[in-house]
């Protein structure tokens, strides 16, 4: 019995276009709030705040003066060597 075999590559489905591509709004950003982290990564908060108090990867708060609460940043580029070290076999994390 012999079976066809039909190659079908992803791009047929889309239309084709001679626009570019742009990349999305956080693409290139230095740094990230949590959730766009979450949702550009896959990383939930709590780990997040792991790998911030052991030193693993930066961040930054901002905040106006004498005020107890403000905005953290993730340093995406800390976070990317992060991973990547890690998709490389690197150490787990602490």
């Amino acid at each position: 019995m012999a079976f066809m075999v039909k190659n079908i590559s992803a791009t047929e489905d889309r239309p084709k276009t001679s626009e570019p591509i742009h990349a999305g709004a956080n693409a290139g950003a230095e740094f990230l709030r949590i959730p766009d982290v979450e949702k550009l990564f896959g990383v939930k908060r709590g780990l997040l705040y792991h790998w911030i108090s052991s030193g693993t990867i930066r961040s930054i708060n901002v905040r106006k003066r004498g005020a107890k609460t403000g905005l953290r940043l993730i340093d995406t580029q800390s976070l990317r060597a992060f991973l990547l070290s890690q998709a490389e076999g690197g150490h787990p994390c602490p």
